[in-house]
């Protein structure tokens, strides 16, 4: 009864139970046969309803088998095998959906606290899917192993140190033990098409790390990346006010790393405007620096900002 309730279960379940007292320690197997049960899980307490499958406890050990439920219209499938769960557990959870669910207040509340500050501060809104979850256990809690593999679907992300919106988003988020990654994820904004990967790391002492690369292409200089790059320092409102730059880019390269709970952060940007010749966009950078009060046309070179000061290199102007 006491593993049961780490599933939280509502509804309604068939019980058979086997007590054998022949051997000099008594030993039991009790058989839930789930027919439409609510769950939470403890470890996970993602709202899950309808559920049906084999649930079986023994004295020494707790197995499910293809235990399926509902969410938002998805199946969620759980089967597990974990010997000696009370004090000494060794074996595996899994979990898999068939579809894309919301990313909405239940599902982030269900996530590790680490965890939950760093998919807040991507304040990420769309769908996500569940592909698969293993988690291995080899003789103790604290040395739980863990891999999820999750992909955003048709998403948007904002990430808190650099607001730059991402929208339409696909992408996966991986993770392994104590780092989570984001792979291959692509989205846009306006007309500029951006990849960006990057990595959560849970620190011992509690923090976490933050390092993120976005590469872009065809990036409008707007108030979208203005607001973004304030936002990053606010040091850094008179330095680019101070270019008055306007135009689009070709491409833009990111990189920002920061801890969770100290705050502190690097922030490296790297900008190219390539000759009208091999331009991906039809719009010229211009710009007229408050230091240098001349109209600039026509702009190509690169730009090179390091935590809060800039290098200019190659640059050619009309």
């Amino acid at each position: 009864a006491k593993q049961l309730r780490k599933y939280n279960p509502e509804g309604n379940t068939r019980l058979e139970l086997e007590y054998n007292t022949i051997n000099a320690e008594p030993e039991y197997e009790l058989t839930a046969h789930l027919l439409d049960v609510s769950v939470k899980l403890s470890a996970f307490p993602y709202p899950l309803a309808h559920g049906q499958g084999i649930v079986k406890v023994r004295h020494d050990s707790v197995e499910v088998n293809r235990f399926r439920a509902k969410s938002h219209g998805r199946t969620f499938t759980i089967n597990a095998n974990v010997k000696h769960p009370v004090l000494k557990p060794t074996g595996w959870v899994e979990f898999s959906s068939d579809g894309p669910i919301p990313i909405d207040a239940q599902l982030l509340n269900a996530l590790k606290s680490r965890t939950r500050e760093f998919v807040s501060k991507l304040q990420p809104n769309g769908m996500l899917q569940l592909q698969s979850a293993r988690y291995e256990y080899h003789g103790s809690k604290q040395d739980m192993k863990r891999f999820i593999a999750l992909e955003l679907q048709q998403a948007s992300i904002v990430y808190e140190k650099f607001p730059y919106p991402l929208h339409r988003v696909h992408g996966k988020l991986i993770c392994e033990d104590h780092v989570w990654s984001l792979r291959d994820m692509t989205g846009y904004n306006g007309r500029a098409f951006i990849q960006c990967n990057g990595t959560f790391t849970e620190l011992p002492d509690g923090d976490g790390q933050i390092a993120l690369q976005l590469a872009a292409t065809d990036l409008a200089v707007d108030d979208a990346l203005r607001h973004a790059m304030v936002a990053s320092s606010q040091s850094n409102r008179h330095l680019f006010d101070s270019f008055n730059i306007e135009g689009s880019l070709d491409h833009l390269k990111l990189d920002v790393s920061s801890r969770v709970n100290s705050g502190k952060k690097s922030l490296v940007i790297h900008a190219s405007k390539w000759v009208p010749g091999r331009s991906v966009t039809s719009n010229e950078i211009k710009m007229k620096p408050s230091w240098f009060p001349y109209d600039l046309n026509q702009v190509t070179g690169e730009f090179i900002y390091r935590d809060g000061t800039i290098q200019m290199l190659d640059v050619n102007a009309r």
